[in-house]
């Protein structure tokens, strides 16, 4: 999933059409439109990291090895926010963590672990792929856009749709063995 299609979706359903039409198009923006965009990309990476890290972790697997048991952290493909497990021949083994690397007693580990999203620009790529949805992004989206902008009873609104959607998901991973972070607290910083 695409943030510019997130974006254009939160302009539709906050009523900015002719804005929506214009980033479709290519259009050259205002400043003041260039603004807004930036504050719904940075809306949009505020709830892609509130999924990550409260709903829908990303987790990641890497093979790595080394002759003296010792796995630099930069060699994984993101930075890990929490190791999972080190497994070696598929068993979990004992690891010590240290800020730049793990240490263990194995030459060959595969390190499962989670990671926050990166940050993301209009033309990047959601993390997530399909796995959340256009429509739940988007009323996330509108919801932090509306607190920052002081519209409290929007922002109500679209918080409502935006859980909704969120706990809808929360329960379809649930089902099929997906493993979530449990419940979204509220956004409390207004």
């Amino acid at each position: 999933m695409l943030i510019k299609d997130v974006i254009i979706s939160v302009l539709r359903i906050l009523g900015r059409n002719a804005l929506a039409s214009a980033i479709e198009d290519g259009a050259a923006l205002t400043a003041e439109e260039r603004e807004t965009v930036t504050t719904l990309v940075y809306c949009f990476n505020a709830v892609e990291s509130e999924i990550a890290v409260n709903y829908l972790p990303l987790t990641e697997k890497k093979e790595l090895e080394s002759a003296t048991g010792q796995y630099f952290l930069f060699l994984l493909d993101h930075t890990p926010s929490k190791i999972i497990r080190v497994t070696a021949g598929g068993k979990e083994v004992e690891y010590e963590l240290f800020p730049e690397y793990i240490k263990t007693e194995e030459k060959a580990v595969v390190i499962e672990y989670e990671y926050l999203p990166s940050k993301k620009t209009i033309d990047d790529s959601s993390e997530y792929g399909t796995e959340i949805g256009e429509r739940a992004f988007a009323c996330g989206v509108a919801a932090e856009y509306c607190l920052i902008n002081g519209e409290t009873d929007a922002a109500d609104i679209w918080e409502a749709k935006y859980r909704k959607a969120v706990d809808k998901i929360q329960s379809s991973a649930a089902e099929s063995g997906i493993k979530s972070g449990g419940y979204i607290p509220p956004r409390r910083w207004v």
